[in-house]
């Protein structure tokens, strides 16, 4: 997989579109083309949903959270798009170093 560093900026876009700074090669267009930020807080981010089509969600304590805006945690997994049929679409790791 591909590293990001989100150092020098204090809002992220995740999706399909190429001008996103996490761009997500998608040919099915489940994800958004603007599907989620990541937003620098303080010294935290937060990962917040763009009204998504698909979902956002979090992967934690073993179970798949949908959520709207979430304060990430280091080795937090985001989920865009999930479905209990096909289980995770794209998983990305959230790593605060």
């Amino acid at each position: 997989g591909r590293a990001y560093m989100l150092g020098g900026f204090r809002k992220i876009r995740i999706g399909r579109a190429m001008q996103c700074e996490i761009p997500i090669f998608d040919p099915g267009r489940y994800v958004s083309p603007v599907h989620a930020y990541i937003i620098r807080e303080g010294e935290a981010h937060v990962l917040a949903d763009n009204n998504s089509l698909n979902g956002v969600f979090v992967w934690r304590n073993d179970k798949y959270l949908r959520v709207k805006n979430w304060r990430l945690i280091e080795g937090d997994y985001i989920i865009l798009c999930y479905s209990e049929k096909r289980g995770p679409y794209v998983v990305v790791r959230y790593r605060a170093y």
